[in-house]
């Protein structure tokens, strides 16, 4: 039934096709894999220092930064072990009473002026992102509550906790 000759050319591109064509499943599995290992160009690589340090460690959520506050890469954040004896890091600014702050004020200001609060929160109601800063005095058992609204202050209180 067969007569007719192949030709050598028809015997090479054969087998050539059914490999590519079982082997184009393998290739995009590998080169999917190595784009999941390789970093997105907007994270930054941080260069492992030990042998030990070659355990991959889960990766953090973003938090968010405050205005005037410069993000700082992971590896050059320092983490400081909390005492009993050490300081909160808005003590060594004037702390604030409801009276130094103006209603109006921006955010930027407060912080400029009386750095990082001990805590925020922060909620959506009516469009608007609202804001609470809590200054924390522990010494004295005093705390500043901030309100702001779209970025400015619309109300301080002080209150003992």
């Amino acid at each position: 039934m067969d007569t007719e000759k192949r030709s050598p050319v028809m015997t090479l591109l054969f087998p050539i096709g059914v490999a590519l064509i079982l082997l184009t499943p393998l290739g995009v599995y590998i080169a999917l894999r190595a784009n999941e290992r390789a970093p997105a160009p907007t994270e930054e690589a941080v260069p492992e220092k030990t042998a030990t340090a070659a355990k991959k460690t889960p990766a953090r959520p973003s938090i968010p930064v405050l205005e005037g506050e410069k993000r700082q890469p992971a590896a050059a954040r320092p983490t400081p072990m909390p005492t009993a004896s050490s300081a909160p890091a808005s003590a060594a600014r004037s702390f604030p009473s409801p009276h130094d702050i103006p209603v109006g004020s921006e955010k930027s200001w407060l912080l400029a002026n009386y750095g990082r609060p001990n805590m925020v929160t922060t909620e959506v109601s009516e469009g608007r992102a609202k804001e609470t800063f809590r200054y924390l005095r522990p010494d004295s058992g005093t705390e500043i509550v901030v309100h702001l609204s779209s970025g400015r202050v619309v109300s301080a209180s002080a209150s003992a906790y």
